[in-house]
């Protein structure tokens, strides 16, 4: 585990073992991604102005439960606490005009994460903020193919960010990693 009390550190072996997924692990990795996917995005439609951020919460970890999983996180934000904070857990306030939910969902050891919203209204500041990053996001994407180093990654991440006038951004967040067996295998920055 790391520990140097034990004598040994497997750890970056271990990391290296975990981040081979085999074709039945990658269909599990895909089934629960689908089941997770559907638990948050159902819970968001039937999601009504004046509910309880802990009403969406519940209906998200009930279905996730349901599918034999657990949801090691999850976070659901409403309303002007999405803009103001990274991770707006809920508190018990009753949703207005806007929730955002943040899960990682983990099945037979494998885990998955996403995040989704939902709102009462148009929302064109965030819609343009959510164009961001997925235009940023999918510079991240394109550059993992083989052969590409984690590094290479990065740097892709990073183009992104300054082509959207966010440079050093990455410094006020985690932006990361592989994911499976371990909610983040490794972070990459």
């Amino acid at each position: 585990d790391g520990h140097s009390a034990f004598g040994i550190d497997l750890d970056q072996q271990l990391t290296a073992a975990r981040l081979i997924l085999d074709p039945a692990e990658q269909d599990e990795l895909r089934d629960l991604g689908r089941a997770a996917a559907a638990a948050v995005e159902d819970a968001l439609r039937s999601w009504q102005p004046g509910e309880s951020d802990n009403s969406v919460a519940a209906r998200i970890s009930a279905a996730i439960e349901a599918i034999g999983g657990d949801a090691p996180v999850l976070i659901v934000g409403t309303d002007d606490r999405v803009g103001r904070y990274r991770h707006p857990v809920a508190r018990g306030a009753a949703a207005d005009e806007l929730v955002m939910a943040v899960l990682v969902a983990r099945r037979y050891g494998l885990h998955v994460a996403l995040t989704r919203y939902a709102a009462a209204g148009e929302t064109p500041t965030l819609d343009a903020d959510l164009d961001r990053v997925r235009r940023i996001h999918r510079t991240a994407l394109d550059a993992l193919v083989p052969g590409n180093r984690v590094g290479d990654v990065y740097a892709a991440l990073d183009a992104g960010y300054r082509a959207e006038g966010y440079a050093e951004e990455w410094r006020g967040h985690y932006q990361g990693g592989p994911i499976g067996y371990r909610q983040r295998e490794f972070e990459i920055a």
